[in-house]
C-alpha cells in the first residue's frame, strides 16, 4: 500500500503474510491478473486449476494501492483514520462484535448533495469521474486489477477515467432498469428488464 494517487511504487515488501499476500513479495509481483499466452504481449501466465489440490496457478498476490482509496478530500484520511480508531475501540468492548474490531474502513465515495434527482437534467449520466472523497475506492480482492486511474483493457487499449464504484453503480444504470411512478413517486422496474449483478 503506497501513499494516496502516487501510482509510484517501488520494490518495498511487508514481511508479514496475509489472506492473499505472501510475506516478502515485492509490489512487481502483485496484483498480476491472469492472461492467455501471447506473441504480441509476451505474457504467458496462464491460470489452471488443479483439481485434486483444488487450487489455482500462479498464485496472484493481491494489495491494496491507494491507503484511503484515492481520497480527495484534504482532511478525509484524517477522518477516515478517526472513524477506524472510534470504531475499534468501541468494537473492542464489544463481546459479540470484538471481531469486527480487525476491519478498516479505507475510504467512502459519493456525488455531491442532490446530484441523484430527476430534476437534475443530467442526473443519469452521472458517473465516477463527478466523484467525491475516496475517488479511487477499489475492493481489493474483488476489484485487484482496477486501482488505478489508467486501467489498461484485455484489447491493450487505456482507459483514463477514475475507475471506483460508480463505475458500475451510477444512475444511468438505475435510468435503464427502472422508471418513476407517476402515481407513487417510487422506481417500478421496466417490464421484463432483469439486473445482473455479480
Amino acid at each position: 500500500m503506497v501513499a494516496d494517487r502516487q501510482f509510484k511504487f517501488d520494490n518495498t515488501v511487508d514481511s508479514n503474510d496475509y489472506t492473499f499476500y505472501k510475506a516478502n513479495t515485492p509490489f512487481s509481483q502483485v496484483n498480476l491478473p491472469n492472461t492467455a499466452p501471447s506473441p504480441a504481449t509476451k505474457q504467458t501466465p496462464v491460470l489452471s486449476f488443479n483439481e485434486k489440490t483444488q487450487k489455482f496457478s500462479p498464485v496472484s498476490n493481491a494489495v491494496q494501492e491507494n491507503k484511503t482509496g484515492g481520497e480527495s478530500n484534504s482532511d478525509g484520511p484524517a477522518n477516515i483514520a478517526s472513524v477506524n480508531q472510534s470504531s475499534h475501540t468501541w468494537l473492542r468492548g464489544q463481546p459479540k462484535q470484538a471481531i469486527f474490531a480487525n476491519y478498516n474502513l479505507i475510504g467512502t465515495v459519493w456525488k455531491q448533495a442532490n446530484s441523484y434527482s430527476p430534476s437534475n437534467a443530467n442526473w443519469p449520466n452521472i458517473d465516477q469521474n463527478n466523484s467525491i472523497g475516496s475517488v479511487l475506492l477499489a475492493n481489493t480482492t474483488a476489484e485487484t486489477y482496477r486501482q488505478t486511474p489508467n486501467h489498461q483493457t484485455a484489447g491493450g487499449a487505456v482507459n483514463n477515467n477514475l475507475h471506483n464504484c460508480f463505475s458500475c453503480h451510477n444512475p444511468q444504470l438505475l435510468f435503464l432498469y427502472r422508471t418513476i411512478s407517476a402515481k407513487t413517486h417510487r422506481c417500478q422496474p421496466r417490464v421484463g428488464c432483469k439486473i445482473p449483478h455479480l
